[in-house]
């Protein structure tokens, strides 16, 4: 329950559109095209608020050339993650590796 009540109070500090629009680092957003958690709708208007000039949103499902629909734990536990979206992750995540980020 106070988890609950902190993220009540947390919620508009982090969909706060001023504060998103600061935000530099990279950013990937990966959404089902059948999340009913997370629709892709209000993802996409998230992803939008993000400053950062490196951001890329991702729909997962047919449409987009994905081999079936995804919803919303389905991006980590479905049946074809292996081959399709975490192959999606780890190249973003070496592309935005460097000696640096290792420090």
């Amino acid at each position: 329950l106070l988890l609950l009540l902190l993220l009540l109070l947390l919620l508009p500090l982090l969909a706060d559109p001023g504060r998103l629009a600061k935000v530099s680092a990279p950013a990937l957003f990966l959404v089902g095209d059948r999340d009913r958690m997370c629709p892709a709708e209000g993802c996409r208007k998230t992803w939008q608020m993000f400053g950062s000039p490196d951001k890329r949103f991702i729909c997962l499902g047919p449409a987009a050339g994905f081999s079936d629909h995804y919803g919303h734990f389905d991006i980590l536990m479905g049946k074809k993650v292996e081959k399709e979206v975490f192959p999606l992750i780890h190249n973003f995540l070496l592309q935005h590796d460097s000696p640096r980020s290792r420090m």
